[in-house]
């Protein structure tokens, strides 16, 4: 996964004509994805999110900010906050001025990694795509699922199993009252019958006591 991620930042700053400090601003923002508390929002979450892009068949509008936007969504994540997303943006802004590029694809980024804290949901463009991608775990197999449901529960170990159900109830009802989950058609139709049946699955278990 290291040397597919590595070829993948390469490329991409390839086609930004190799901007200055990007090697610099890789190996930060690798440190910040390894830290030790992260056992789902880490590199493995961006080549999974990485994955589904290429699964993608449609028209993206800003490719290279998109790309952009994945790398560096969850750069800062912090469960005791509510603002990660805010502050990745932040990260995201300085790193990229460090490197010169260009004030427009800069805000694009930007704007893309805001659009991933989903308290406003996008029904089209770019936003709308990488706000799938982001919650492309929620459709998968079950097996896949599991585990996602336990690095989650890790990242959030300093909370009680009453405080930590709690949370995770509000969570899940949020995305289950939406009239989908995934907006574009591709993600949609892929996904979101199993989304649904999984979250419901982890709702039940809630009510139950029993995670």
């Amino acid at each position: 996964m290291t040397q597919l991620l590595e070829h993948r930042w390469t490329d991409l700053m390839a086609k930004l004509e190799r901007p200055a400090n990007a090697a610099r601003c890789y190996r930060q923002l690798c440190e910040h994805y390894n830290e030790p508390a992260r056992h789902y929002h880490n590199l493995h979450h961006v080549a999974a999110c990485f994955d589904l892009l290429e699964w993608y068949p449609a028209v993206i509008e800003h490719p290279l900010a998109l790309k952009l936007a994945i790398w560096l969504h969850d750069v800062i994540y912090d469960t005791a906050r509510n603002d990660n997303e805010q502050q990745s943006a932040a990260w995201a802004d300085e790193c990229m001025q460090t490197m010169g590029l260009d004030r427009a694809l800069i805000q694009t980024v930007q704007d893309l990694i805001l659009a991933t804290d989903h308290r406003k949901v996008y029904s089209k463009g770019d936003p709308a795509l990488l706000q799938d991608i982001d919650l492309g775990i929620l459709g998968r197999e079950a097996s896949n699922y599991r585990a996602y449901r336990q690095a989650i529960r890790l990242e959030y170990q300093q909370y009680t199993d009453a405080e930590y159900r709690a949370g995770r109830k509000h969570v899940l009802e949020s995305f289950l009252h939406r009239p989908r989950i995934y907006q574009t058609e591709y993600f949609y139709d892929l996904f979101e019958n199993t989304a649904r049946e999984n979250m419901l699955a982890e709702l039940q278990c809630i009510q139950d006591n029993k995670e």
